[in-house]
């Protein structure tokens, strides 16, 4: 459920990618989701095949792919600096190593704008908490697909109840 704004972008991003979607308005919302009470005026975005990443499966996935694919990765290194010199990308790590290589992936987390060295970037590091919701077995939450919703303080969002244990978390 989002604004106006918002919805027009998720519309054009669903085109863009040959995605099947519905625009709901708030009386479609309140009968196909009951557990939802929006207002008057609210909309929604319904996408059937929407998923979600966890990070702590795709991460060590993502690493294979490239270690596979002939990466070299050091891992909780410590980049304090990098340059690139004659089409190669220098690296200087905070132990005082320097790597050299054609290509630099930079996961800095918060500090990204300061390192990527792109003072353009336009990037709010905002913190995500997180919480789980233990519901009565059979209740209203068992229907709901992964949602959120745009209020003015941020955006709230969940994902459906999974097995017990199937997620990381408690």
């Amino acid at each position: 459920m989002s604004t106006s704004a918002n919805k027009r972008g998720e519309v054009e991003c669903a085109k863009e990618h040959n995605l099947k979607y519905e625009v709901l308005d708030s009386k479609q919302i309140r009968e196909r989701f009951p557990v939802f009470e929006v207002s008057e005026g609210w909309s929604g975005f319904y996408e059937e095949s929407a998923g979600f990443v966890v990070p702590e499966w795709a991460i060590p996935a993502y690493a294979d792919i490239a270690r596979k694919n002939g990466a070299e990765l050091h891992e909780n290194v410590q980049v304090v600096d990098w340059s690139i010199e004659n089409d190669k990308v220098i690296v200087y790590t905070s132990d005082s190593q320097k790597f050299i290589g054609d290509k630099l992936v930079l996961t800095a987390g918060a500090r990204i704008k300061a390192l990527a060295k792109l003072d353009d970037l336009k990037i709010q590091v905002t913190r995500q908490v997180l919480w789980w919701l233990d519901a009565p077995k059979n209740s209203p939450v068992d229907t709901l697909p992964i949602w959120a919703l745009q209020l003015p303080e941020g955006i709230l969002h969940g994902v459906p109840r999974m097995p017990h244990g199937y997620l990381p978390g408690p």
